[in-house]
């Protein structure tokens, strides 16, 4: 008895789960489902393991080749390897890789709205290699073939592939799940147990912000330096931070990329910042404030380069919660703190490495300058002088939680 065919729109359990979805406007919106499924009907549906070839044909043993590419509508799906190591041939079962597909249109391009996005396969071998500190992690070239790991990515037709090695938010979530283990140490006594898995951490926070402007792999980290020795390390003037914060309240990612793809002016355009000019951007659950303690000119490159990190870290960080967050550089952030409640806070710091032939994460800010994102919990007033007398915005400067103005 033949099996039958698979149904794309009815999920089936996976012999081995996939580990998580990220959904983001960054890799597509207004995705049409029935598009992305016709995408992915093409892709074989074998119930048994074949040799997929990773990199050149072994001469005859292999039909199928990885990355596979399809595209249809307004829908591109990719099945593609990543990691430093891949087996080739690799034994995978067709089918379950199809459904992987499956999983991602249903969760992003069904229920997120037409969001693009990408599913992780086979993570879990690796994340078990990087959590051994017996291993040495911080060489990639040690790596083995059970570090590989598949993504299955559905995008608008003019991104470019290579999600597992190169989208920014691999290096957070790999962080995260580390950081999720070794949560109940203190700072000192991780430092001192686990100093490689700490210089790891660091160069993961590294990769993150300039794997985008190099076009290089996250785990092609072994020459950059670690940022700091401690994962509480102090800021310095000489870097930028990222912080989440609980009492800014939880936007939606889709709210905040909307706002940061739809609404800022293009990169090369430019904007007045200073004391009492407070720009207000607002989209349903999220809004946007740019300000500074002095008069200064932006491009609109550097706040969305700051924003576009500051997303990843705080909002769109598909292992935690959603949470609004600040970006500043230098030791302080430029929205003045007047009181208010403390709340354990995430911070990302990162040293400031100069100029890659554009702005990066390391420095997309000048001293002085604050974007901040948080949860709108109470009607849009519609006016930049109307928002900033209103409740949330007052919660904001105070440390107070967004949330209360909503109630």
């Amino acid at each position: 008895m033949s099996t039958p065919p698979l149904d794309l729109r009815v999920p089936v359990p996976l012999i081995e789960p996939p580990d998580f979805t990220y959904c983001t406007e960054r890799l597509g919106k207004n995705l049409n489902p029935n598009d992305c499924y016709e995408a992915a009907e093409p892709f074989m549906d074998f119930i048994f393991p074949m040799a997929y070839s990773t990199d050149e044909p072994h001469l005859g043993i292999e039909v199928f080749e990885l990355p596979w590419t399809n595209s249809h509508g307004t829908c591109h799906l990719s099945i593609e390897t990543a990691g430093p190591s891949v087996p080739n041939p690799w034994q995978l079962v067709p089918r379950e890789l199809k459904s992987v597909a499956a999983l991602t249109i249903q969760k992003c391009a069904l229920l997120s709205g037409g969001m693009g996005g990408y599913t992780t396969y086979k993570f879990k071998s690796m994340m078990d290699f990087l959590l051994n500190d017996q291993n040495d992690v911080n060489d990639h070239t040690t790596w083995p073939d059970s570090t590989a790991f598949i993504t299955v990515t559905l995008s608008s037709l003019n991104h470019k592939f290579d999600t597992g090695n190169k989208d920014p938010s691999i290096p957070y979530v790999i962080a995260q799940k580390i950081e999720k283990v070794y949560e109940d140490l203190s700072p000192t006594t991780f430092l001192s147990l686990f100093p490689a898995t700490v210089a790891f951490m660091n160069n993961l926070a590294t990769a993150g912000f300039t794997m985008a402007q190099t076009d290089s792999p996250w785990w092609k980290f072994d020459s950059l330096a670690p940022t700091s020795t401690s994962k509480n390390a102090l800021p310095s003037n000489d870097e930028m931070t990222y912080t989440c914060d609980a009492n800014l309240g939880s936007p939606s990612s889709a709210d905040c990329s909307h706002i940061e793809w739809s609404e800022l002016s293009p990169d090369s355009d430019s904007l007045n910042v200073g004391p009492g000019n407070v720009m207000f951007f607002h989209q349903n659950t999220c809004s946007l404030a740019i300000s500074a303690s002095a008069a200064l000119v932006l491009t609109w490159q550097q706040v969305r380069v700051a924003l576009d990190a500051l997303l990843n870290i705080c909002v769109a960080n598909p292992l935690v919660t959603s949470r609004g967050g600040k970006a500043f550089y230098g030791a302080s952030s430029a929205v003045e703190q007047i009181g208010g409640r403390k709340e354990k806070k995430m911070k990302m710091k990162m040293k400031k490495k100069g100029k890659r032939g554009g702005v990066t994460g390391f420095d997309a800010l000048p001293p002085h300058v604050n974007v901040t994102v948080f949860e709108q919990s109470e009607p849009w007033r519609g006016g930049v002088v109307e928002e900033a007398g209103s409740c949330t915005w007052r919660a904001v400067l105070e440390g107070e939680d967004v949330r209360r103005c909503g109630v």
